[in-house]
Formats: structure tokens, sequence, C-alpha cells
């Protein structure tokens, strides 16, 4: 069989990046994804919504 010669420039995902942001924008993301889960009624979400009502009381 012969080897063949693939010349595909190598691309590595930079996770760093996306990770390295400072503690506010998480803090605010955090924020946003509760909100939305403690908007939506939908009863699937009850473990969530309690979930977070606890971390707010211990973190508050």
């Amino acid at each position: 069989m012969e080897d063949e010669d693939y010349s595909v420039k190598s691309e590595f995902y930079d996770w760093v990046n996306d990770i390295s942001q400072p503690r506010s924008y998480w803090d605010e993301l955090r924020k946003q994804q509760e909100d939305e889960v403690m908007m939506n009624k939908d009863p699937k979400k009850d473990d969530m919504r309690n979930m977070i009502k606890k971390y707010d009381i211990i973190f508050s």
C-alpha cells in the first residue's frame, strides 16, 4: 500500500483562550443561566431551581 502524503495544515483548538476570562465574566454567565432556569416554570426544572436556591442561601 502506498503512503499518501497529506499536506493538511494542523489546527489545534485553543481552549485556553475560551476559559481565560475574568471571574466577573463567568459570574455573569452563571447568573444569566440561573435566571433563565428560575424563569422557566417547567416541572422538569424543579430540581435545578431548588439547587440554585440552596446555592444562593449558602453563598450569599
